[in-house]
């Protein structure tokens, strides 16, 4: 009779264990799935905020360039309007980048405010910077003339950065200007 006691023990020791792996596994993967979908958004963010800067450059362009000195040939944003697009440098605004493709952003820190956080200021990658880490965005700008309206233009901000074993992401926004 002891033995099968000492069994029966046995067998309800590892369904109690069973019952508690799965008990564990389940909240586990779905804290995995959680920390997965921020990264994300925060990647996400991240794109948006870049793709916004980048209008927002061009926009600066053509409101401190007279007439259409901002998009001619020798302009700042001239570059943009071939195939290839552009992007700009938020530390230089007068130099734009990208010859054939547009290399990944460099990241460079920014020295905290009234004691906060240092922050980060993403520049070109070939905007010769050096000894700054690359990051994962790359960000392409292309201004196009409008066929109905030579006067209008359309930007096209497009910050990409891969996406783990999915491919790639992107974000992409876009906005019509028209010359002043």
């Amino acid at each position: 009779m002891p033995s099968l006691v000492c069994g029966f023990t046995l067998l309800e020791t590892l369904v109690a264990i069973t019952v508690i792996i799965f008990a564990v596994t389940g909240p586990l993967t779905l804290a995995a799935k959680s920390l997965a979908q921020s990264q994300y958004a925060r990647d996400q963010i991240t794109a948006f905020y870049l793709a916004q800067e980048g209008l927002e450059i061009i926009r600066y362009h053509r409101d401190t360039n007279a007439g259409s000195a901002w998009r001619t040939t020798g302009g700042p944003v001239h570059s943009c309007t071939d195939a290839n697009g552009c992007d700009v440098n938020v530390r230089d605004l007068a130099a734009v980048a990208c010859v054939s493709t547009c290399e990944p952003l460099l990241m460079s820190t920014l020295p905290a405010l009234s004691g906060g956080e240092d922050g980060i200021l993403y520049v070109p990658g070939n905007s010769g910077g050096t000894g700054s880490p690359t990051s994962k965005y790359t960000r392409t700008i292309n201004v196009t003339q409008q066929s109905n309206n030579p006067n209008e233009w359309k930007i096209k901000a497009e910050v990409s950065w891969p996406a783990g074993l999915t491919g790639s992401r992107s974000v992409v926004l876009e906005e019509s200007i028209f010359d002043r």
